[in-house]
């Protein structure tokens, strides 16, 4: 008799929880999907760059809409990698710290808000990685031209960046290929990399970080215009003829089709260029 009495207390229980939960009184919430998460944390992450500089969202994206499009797909992608240590809830918790006041320069830099740093993963290094998320250094060591990585040690400053990126808090120089801090509009950038919304002009030895003015379409005039710096939008790539200064955008292939890093077209962000051909980055493939 106990017994029974016991199975059916037990069996009381497991109904008394099925109808809290059914019947709202359980004090139990239920996060964000990955869906939900994403789509917050990318309409943050798009209207901050904005924000901060608009030269530098049409730059990367060409509006909002498609920088949240884009956004939003990668982050749902990066969040079902294996051994990742990111969740739709720490990413609603980036999402929502973003909506306060952060500095343009640190948020650049991926230095800030501190809910949007990289969370750390399972792991080691030397594994097959496709997202920083999935190390447990929180760096995964990608090729600009591979959507595969390993998981590494984070590059400091001074590190090579030719055929990698930069950790937060570092920009790759443009000269000479290698991680630093960014410096503003108008300082030397021989041996600096230039900050978001500039790009380093003029004669080696002497280049200076000069501001974007504004941003072109495909077909329009780009570089050095009327002695403005304009840059393509929705990385668009400037083809120069050589010995000239002003070249014509060419607009940016789609997923799936062709590109080339040297002569163009590249990719729409957050495809990478491999093997000449624009691909989405999906940690699945990477073994």
């Amino acid at each position: 008799m106990f017994r029974k009495l016991l199975s059916f207390a037990g069996l009381l229980g497991v109904m008394a929880g099925v109808l809290s939960s059914c019947g709202g009184t359980s004090s139990t919430s239920i996060g964000p999907t990955a869906q939900q998460a994403c789509a917050a944390v990318a309409k943050a992450r798009c209207t901050k760059i904005g924000s901060c500089s608009a030269n530098v969202l049409a730059a990367r994206y060409g509006d909002e809409g498609t920088c949240e499009a884009r956004e939003t797909q990668n982050c749902v992608t990066a969040l079902a990698a294996p051994s990742t240590g990111n969740n739709p809830t720490s990413t609603q918790a980036c999402a929502t710290a973003l909506g306060g006041t952060v500095d343009c320069g640190a948020f650049f830099l991926g230095t800030a808000p501190a809910e949007c740093a990289t969370k750390t993963g399972a792991l080691a290094n030397g594994a097959a990685c496709a997202f920083p998320a999935q190390c447990a250094s929180a760096y995964c060591a990608v090729g600009s031209s591979s959507v595969c990585g390993t998981c590494a040690a984070p590059p400091a400053a001074g590190a090579a960046c030719d055929t990698t990126f930069c950790a937060a808090g570092l920009e790759c120089a443009s000269v000479t290929k290698t991680c630093g801090t960014p410096v503003q509009a108008a300082a030397p950038c021989d041996n600096a990399p230039c900050a978001p919304g500039t790009v380093c002009t003029g004669t080696a030895g002497s280049k200076t970080c000069q501001a974007i003015a504004s941003t072109a379409a495909s077909g329009q005039p780009c570089g050095l215009v009327a002695g403005a710096r304009i840059t393509c939008a929705a990385q668009g790539f400037c083809v120069v003829p050589q010995g000239q200064t002003t070249g014509t955008c060419l607009a940016a292939a789609a997923d799936g089709a062709a590109c080339d890093l040297t002569k163009g077209p590249l990719c729409q962000l957050t495809a990478r260029c491999v093997g000449g051909t624009c691909q989405l980055p999906d940690a699945t493939t990477c073994h």
